[in-house]
């Protein structure tokens, strides 16, 4: 697998000896999901308001390999990013040696972030308030969840409510509970993804992870 990691990635442009890598995964509603898309939007990014993250690893030296599939919105080619998630190399085999060869993964929570923890690459999961999911995560690993602000206040949550049932735990008929609770869903900005970014990176150069 690690030889034929090396031949499959060099397709897409990445030559293991010389590149590092970082994949991307903002969750979209797919075609199953089109006329039930509130359901899962809790789960969702916007691949733009990843554009300052993947022009940040670019400009640090790496590239960005965007993962997914076909109906997900295409993005703007640019150097150093690879939409693979539209490309003819896409493949279930191919998913698996993107995510255990990325230096780290950014993701919404979803299927692909969980490849990576298996090969122990650390994730900066984004994009959710399911907080569950945070329990999920290890040493090296960063959580930067959506807020919920209290529309009755016009105050945010505290991350003491948010981390703890029922909100930790709500994922079914999400927009109608929030709706019952007054609670308005807050997604990340593209600063609160590029500034996660930056200390990954940052941490991963310097080993440093002691203080997490």
């Amino acid at each position: 697998d690690k030889s034929e990691s090396k031949d499959m990635l060099k397709q897409i442009g990445i030559d293991l000896q010389k590149d590092w890598f970082v994949t991307l995964h903002a969750r979209e509603s797919g075609y199953a999901e089109k006329k039930n898309s509130a359901r899962e939007f809790l789960r969702n990014g916007n691949i733009e308001d990843y554009n300052l993250a993947i022009d940040y690893i670019i400009k640090s030296g790496g590239k960005v390999v965007r993962v997914g599939d076909k109906s997900m919105s295409k993005i703007k080619e640019k150097p150093g990013l690879i939409d693979y998630a539209h490309s003819n190399y896409k493949s279930k085999k191919f998913d698996i040696l993107l995510a255990a060869n990325s230096k780290f993964c950014i993701a919404t929570s979803s299927g692909f972030f969980s490849i990576a923890c298996l090969f122990d690459v650390p994730v900066i999961l984004t994009n959710t308030s399911h907080s569950i999911v945070y329990f999920r995560l290890k040493k090296k690993d960063f959580f930067v969840p959506s807020l919920l602000k209290n529309k009755s206040t016009n105050k945010m949550m505290r991350l003491e409510e948010t981390m703890f049932p029922p909100y930790s735990m709500v994922n079914v008929d999400v927009d109608k509970k929030y709706d019952e609770w007054n609670l308005e869903y807050i997604k990340n900005s593209p600063e609160d993804i590029l500034y996660a970014t930056e200390e990954m990176i940052d941490r991963l150069n310097n080993n440093n992870f002691d203080d997490l």
